[in-house]
């Protein structure tokens, strides 16, 4: 009987240099839109984070959040995964995902097998704000001094 660890359990020996280990992660958002679901029932917003910081500085990882589907507790889950995201990058809840493009925060990366079965792989466990100095990583029309009038 195959067995599968929790992602907590799994240690770093066990991650190949693809992954990033588990951890928390200053991170910025480099993408953000929404795409057409595959099942045809609706679309998600996919992101991309990269981190900021240390070992793992540039890697990326995604994650994604179905918050238009026929199912009601799909859209239940994915809402509160997304409203955590806005949250954490300091920004209501938003209809539009290319507002958190260039916006900081710390990002918990976890491991786990693929659904499929196969390979391990990354996926985003949670989200908390960047400590106050690096709200906003990367230069952008989100800097809070860019929408100042001189």
């Amino acid at each position: 009987m195959t067995q599968y660890r929790s992602a907590s359990s799994l240690h770093a020996s066990f991650v190949t240099p693809d992954l990033v280990p588990p951890g928390v992660y200053p991170a910025v958002v480099i993408e953000s839109e929404w795409r057409p679901a595959r099942s045809g029932d609706g679309r998600y917003v996919q992101t991309a984070f990269q981190m900021t910081e240390g070992e793992f500085k540039d890697r990326v990882v995604f994650d994604r959040h179905h918050v238009e589907s026929a199912s009601p507790s799909t859209v239940a889950i994915a809402t509160r995964g997304f409203t955590a995201l806005c949250a954490a990058v300091g920004l209501p809840m938003t209809d539009d995902p290319a507002r958190l493009r260039n916006r900081g925060l710390l990002v918990t990366v976890g491991v786990r097998p693929r659904e499929r079965g196969g390979d391990l792989v990354n996926f985003v466990a949670g989200y908390a704000p960047a400590p106050a100095a690096s709200t906003v990583v990367r230069g952008s029309s989100n800097a809070p001094h860019a929408n100042r009038q001189a």
